[in-house]
């Protein structure tokens, strides 16, 4: 069972830093989700899912989206759009969802899944 919650930490570790999540916080350089209690799988095969959707999040779209969701900034980067819009509305959702879910995250849970699809919608549009 250790095993297996590590595992389950070192994806969902993965997936945040390649959605950004890795950003020092208050000048700490500990990553935003250390030591927190991660949400269990929706059901089996999501991580292996989700690492393949983040895989694509590549050349500074993963940071690109986390500012955009924290309101960072204003506008995601075209380069960024199109690589969002190619991984396909269910891995983006995937993505939001499991950076929405993590218990640090929670107060910002609504607005990050919220943010997220805005900042998706407008690369449609764009695209």
């Amino acid at each position: 069972m250790e095993g297996h919650i590590s595992w389950r930490l070192a994806v969902i570790g993965m997936v945040l830093a390649m959605c950004g999540a890795a950003l020092l916080v208050e000048g700490r350089s500990n990553f935003p989700w250390e030591g927190e209690e991660l949400p269990l799988e929706p059901r089996e095969g999501w991580n292996e899912f989700i690492m393949d959707c983040a895989k694509r999040l590549t050349n500074g779209c993963d940071r690109q989206l986390y500012d955009f969701i924290f309101r960072r900034r204003e506008e995601l980067e075209i380069n960024c759009c199109y690589k969002l819009t190619g991984m396909g509305e269910t891995c983006y959702k995937a993505i939001a969802h499991t950076m929405s879910s993590i218990k640090r995250f929670e107060p910002w849970k609504g607005h990050i899944y919220v943010r997220s699809m805005e900042g998706y919608q407008d690369c449609v549009r764009r695209a």
